[in-house]
C-alpha cells in the first residue's frame, strides 16, 4: 500500500510506501512528471518492460497538479555520475536552478547555486537556513535556492551541496547514511571507536557537517586515501576513486588565483588542495579541523582543535600554509 505525504504548506512532498517509507529507492531510468501522464505507468507494464514501478498509479495521477516537482520515479539502476540531479531527486523546476546540474557538479561544489556561507553574517544563507529548517525539510529548502553560475563552470563551496548528496545516497541505497557508512567504510577501514552523526529534526544525518570521530579514526580515513583506497590488501574504495577524488582536473577547480573559483584552494570530490599544490590534499571544517595528507612523504596530520580565528581568511590560509610546510618537512 502507499499514500501521498504533504508538507507543512499542504503541498505534495513524497510517496510513503509500506515497507519502504520515504527512502524508497529512486533508482530510475525514466522520470514521469505529475501532469499529463495518466496512462504512462500502465503503458510501461503493458509493454512487458522489466522496469519496476516504484511510485505512481493511474488513478492517483489523474488529480495531481503540476507543482513543479518530479513526483514519480520508475526503473532500476544506480545513478550515472553525469546524470542530472532532477532525474534522481524531487528538485523544483520552477526556478530552473537544477537544470543540467549533475552529480559530478554537486561533488565538485560547482552546482552554480547561489549560497552565502558566511557564518559571521546573520543575513547569510547558512544562518537564515537555521530558521527555515524546520519547519521545512532540507530538500524543500534546497528547492528555494537560485542559480548564480552555469553548472560546472564555477567552484564555490556551499555545504548544502553535501547535504543534497547525503539525501541522494540514502534514497538510492535505501539505507540511512549511518548504516551504509558502517557497512561500507567504518568496519572495512577498521575504525577503533564509534563515530557519531548529528541528526536533523527529521532524524536524518546532517551530512553537511555533522560527523564526529576520534583523531585516530580520522587519521585512518586519511590513510585510506593515502593508500589509494586500500586498507592493507583489502580494497575498500573502487580502483582509481581515491586518486581521482583529490586531483582537480578542470580549470575552475585548480588552486591558486582563479577567476573560476571563489577560493584560492583547489577542489575535487569533497577534498581540498592547498593553494601551492604539491600533490597533497585535505578535508577541513569550519573551525579549522582538518585531515591533511601528503602522499609524497606518506604523512597524515589530523587537527581537531576548534579556532574561531578560522573565520578570518588570513588565519585560515596561514594555517593551511603551515600544515603543508609541516607535511613537506616530514621526510625519512
Amino acid at each position: 500500500s502507499m499514500k501521498r505525504v504533504f508538507n507543512s504548506k499542504n503541498q505534495f512532498s513524497y510517496w510513503e510506501i509500506e515497507g519502504k517509507g520515504e527512502g524508497f529507492p529512486i533508482e530510475c531510468k525514466a522520470v514521469i512528471d505529475a501532469s499529463g501522464v495518466a496512462g504512462a505507468a500502465s503503458k510501461l507494464l503493458d509493454m512487458g518492460t522489466e522496469v519496476e514501478v516504484i511510485a505512481g498509479f493511474q488513478y492517483e495521477m489523474l488529480d495531481v497538479p503540476n507543482d513543479g516537482y518530479l513526483d514519480f520515479y520508475l526503473g532500476t539502476g544506480w545513478p550515472e555520475f553525469d546524470e542530472i540531479m532532477p532525474n534522481r531527486m524531487s528538485l523544483s523546476r520552477a526556478g530552473k536552478s537544477f537544470d543540467d546540474v549533475t552529480i559530478r557538479h554537486i561533488l565538485q561544489m560547482s552546482s552554480g547555486l547561489r549560497f552565502n556561507e558566511n557564518y559571521t553574517d546573520p543575513k547569510s544563507d547558512i544562518n537564515k537556513m537555521v530558521g527555515m529548517v524546520p519547519p521545512m525539510t532540507y530538500l524543500e529548502y534546497i528547492n528555494t535556492l537560485e542559480r548564480e553560475h552555469e553548472p560546472g563552470t564555477y567552484n564555490h563551496y556551499a555545504s548544502i551541496n553535501t547535504q543534497l548528496l547525503g539525501i541522494l545516497l540514502s534514497r538510492v541505497t535505501g539505507e540511512s547514511i549511518t548504516d551504509y557508512m558502517t557497512r561500507k567504510l567504518w568496519h572495512p577501514v577498521g575504525m577503533e571507536r564509534k563515530g557519531l552523526w548529528t541528526l536533523d529534526p527529521t532524524g536524518n544525518e546532517l551530512t553537511m557537517g555533522g560527523l564526529a570521530a576520534s583523531a585516530r579514526d580520522y587519521a585512518r580515513l586519511g590513510l585510506l586515501y593515502l593508500n589509494g583506497g586500500k586498507r592493507g590488501d583489502r580494497v575498500v574504495l573502487p580502483p582509481g576513486w581515491a586518486k581521482e577524488s583529490v586531483t582537480p582536473n578542470e580549470p575552475h577547480l585548480m588552486p591558486g588565483e582563479n577567476p573560476g573559483s571563489s577560493n584560492t584552494s583547489g577542489y575535487m570530490y569533497q577534498w581540498w588542495t592547498p593553494r601551492e599544490w604539491d600533490g597533497d590534499f585535505l578535508a577541513r571544517g569550519i573551525w579549522g579541523q582538518s585531515i591533511y595528507v601528503h602522499p609524497g612523504n606518506r604523512v597524515v596530520i589530523v587537527k581537531l582543535a576548534a579556532d574561531q580565528k578560522n573565520f578570518d581568511a588570513r588565519f585560515k590560509l596561514g594555517y593551511l600554509d603551515y600544515v603543508q610546510k609541516l607535511g613537506q618537512s616530514l621526510v625519512d
